[in-house]
């Protein structure tokens, strides 16, 4: 049984609902996807996410693979094909509407154009990465996190923001969508900061975890 932080009473959760995309027959038949091996220690290596204002999950996995599968992502209209796309985000380099770009120990992905923004994204990442994903502005969509040991900073506008199975440390804010935070334990060699300016807020920790609120 774990003790819940619902802005500023501590009540009791016997269950959370996963807000994680749940995929259709038809979805499982039309999502493509893009894959990279992660060279040397994902626990050094930080994804950072910006402009990319779809929906997206994104998941740990004990492997050190990046995989990122799209669903609903049209490509190019017919017109652009053979063309390079580029848009805001970068090159598209993926071929899912994404611009992905390793360098150092920071690895971007970013939306290129529209196409992007209508479809959903589920990421796979090696669980003891670091996870940074920027401010997604008033497009944003909503992000659901699940099973990461290490790092995460996350900001959204609109676009509500779930964690789940989590350890931290968490630099959450949401300004007008709602935050839910599922941790199984909690990481306090730095601290966790975890605020919304308007939205609902729900933090979830074992019985055991102590700390100053």
């Amino acid at each position: 049984m774990k003790a819940t932080i619902t802005g500023i009473l501590f009540t009791v959760v016997l269950s959370l609902q996963s807000n994680f995309i749940k995929l259709s027959p038809d979805d499982e038949q039309q999502k493509t996807e893009f894959t990279y091996n992660v060279n040397g220690n994902a626990g050094d290596k930080t994804l950072v996410i910006t402009d990319l204002f779809s929906d997206l999950n994104i998941e740990g996995t004990s492997g050190s693979e990046i995989k990122i599968e799209a669903i609903g992502y049209e490509g190019l209209p017919e017109k652009a094909k053979g063309l390079k796309p580029l848009g805001g985000g970068g090159e598209e380099n993926t071929g899912i509407g994404l611009s992905f770009n390793p360098n150092g120990s920071n690895i971007s992905l970013s939306g290129v154009y529209r196409a992007a923004d209508d479809a959903k994204y589920i990421i796979y990442i090696p669980k003891n990465m670091k996870l940074r994903i920027e401010d997604q502005g008033w497009r944003g969509g909503d992000i659901n996190i699940k099973g990461l040991t290490n790092e995460v900073e996350a900001k959204t506008q609109v676009g509500d923001l779930s964690f789940e199975d989590v350890t931290g440390p968490i630099v959450a804010h949401t300004l007008s969508s709602d935050l839910k935070i599922d941790f199984n334990s909690l990481n306090q060699t730095s601290p966790s900061s975890i605020t919304s300016t308007s939205g609902d807020l729900e933090i979830t920790l074992p019985a055991s975890v102590k700390g100053t609120f």
